[in-house]
């Protein structure tokens, strides 16, 4: 049975951006800014670490509903140094909820066991959470079992009052070491939550690379 090609991205749909060479890739967070029928114009937040060039493969991730999809092109114009022509290469195609790219982040949070939202007053604190754009492991001390409704309260903004409150179902709860490993898989996430958990990630795993915001850390300029 063929796959049925997924849907396009939006205008003013943001996506994730990865601009692939033989020795590097860089991962930028961008707006579709026009859809042309067969390419699309794309306005990354800034330039790549080494400018756009004309036949660079790039490579489109995007959320639609509840899923990701993901595009591949390749840049067929550079409009500007923040503006590209993208020629799709195929049409888009859902990613698999095991391909989702995912990361160990060091966080204030919380996991509230619970069949209503917390009210507000629950307490976080720094520890480790993976994070993908369909669930999270977290791990800390929670009484919890598989089938419960759980919410994970993530502060993303390093301090500030802002708050991801997402309601998940937890699939697995064991001890790990002194404490507690808590898998869940989100229910009803919103896009905008979505894709700030997908920004995390992604950020995430740049660091690893030694990549911040899609410049090596090096890059002074």
């Amino acid at each position: 049975m063929e796959n049925v090609p997924g849907p396009r991205p939006v205008v003013g749909a943001s996506m994730h951006m990865v601009v692939i060479r033989d020795d590097s890739a860089d991962v930028l967070s961008a707006v579709l800014n026009f859809d042309r029928g067969r390419g699309l114009v794309v306005d990354a937040d800034e330039p790549p670490s080494s400018r756009f060039v004309k036949g660079d493969k790039v490579f489109l991730a995007y959320t639609a509903g509840d899923s990701i999809f993901a595009m591949r092109g390749e840049i067929s114009e550079v409009i500007s140094p923040k503006r590209v022509y993208v020629m799709a290469l195929g049409p888009a195609v859902e990613m698999e909820k095991r391909e989702y790219i995912r990361a160990i982040v060091a966080i204030r949070s919380a996991l509230v066991v619970s069949a209503v939202p917390p009210d507000g007053d629950a307490v976080l604190v720094e520890t480790s959470v993976e994070l993908s754009a369909s669930g999270f492991r977290w791990f800390g001390r929670a009484s919890a079992v598989a089938g419960d409704t759980a919410w994970l309260c993530l502060d993303l903004e390093d301090g500030a009052n802002a708050r991801l409150v997402l309601q998940s179902v937890v699939v697995r709860a064991e001890p790990c070491g002194n404490s507690f490993e808590v898998a869940g898989r989100f229910v009803d996430i919103k896009p905008d939550a979505r894709e700030t958990i997908i920004d995390r990630v992604f950020r995430r795993r740049l660091s690893e690379l030694g990549i911040k915001a899609g410049r090596s850390l090096d890059d002074d300029a």
